[in-house]
């Protein structure tokens, strides 16, 4: 009966560890995806405030066109017409890519929450498995022990 409980915790416990090991390598693959992720994030994020700063320098250089512009009454009115143009087209990519920056930079922070979570639950089992890693010890332990007092019981039995 002991020899079977024995058997039963066993094959329980090698039960345990493959599920847990089968789902560290499941966190490690979805770890890796992540990095991914945040990787092509950055990626995009880097790219968005380059072309942020592209057109900063975009529409510094328009209002320094308009203001050369100024002297001539006709030039002026065109140049203003052009610049008014070019400054809604300017506003209106800026707010699109602001907007693009925005979900970029709440991907990256739901990324990193998930990176920070991943990082915690590996962490906790880490710690799982070493609390089973050390019940198992002692189950061995007294295992060894039940084995003992039952040669010493059959010895006296005989």
């Amino acid at each position: 009966m002991i020899t079977n409980l024995t058997k039963l915790h066993k094959k329980h416990l090698d039960l345990q560890n493959i599920e847990l090991t089968e789902e560290i390598t499941n966190m490690r693959k979805f770890n890796v995806t992540l990095t991914k992720d945040l990787n092509e994030t950055t990626h995009l994020l880097q790219k968005s405030e380059a072309d942020k700063n592209s057109l900063k320098m975009l529409k510094i250089s328009v209002t320094e066109q308009l203001q050369k512009s100024v002297q001539y009454h006709e030039e002026e009115v065109n140049n203003r017409l052009r610049f008014e143009s070019k400054l809604n087209n300017t506003c209106g990519v800026f707010r699109e890519l602001e907007t693009r920056f925005l979900v970029v930079s709440k991907e990256y922070e739901i990324n990193l929450i998930r990176i920070n979570q991943l990082y915690i639950d590996s962490k906790n089992l880490r710690n799982s498995n070493k609390q089973l890693g050390e019940q198992n010890v002692l189950l061995q332990s007294r295992n060894f022990k039940l084995k003992e007092k039952q040669k010493s019981v059959d010895e006296n039995t005989l």
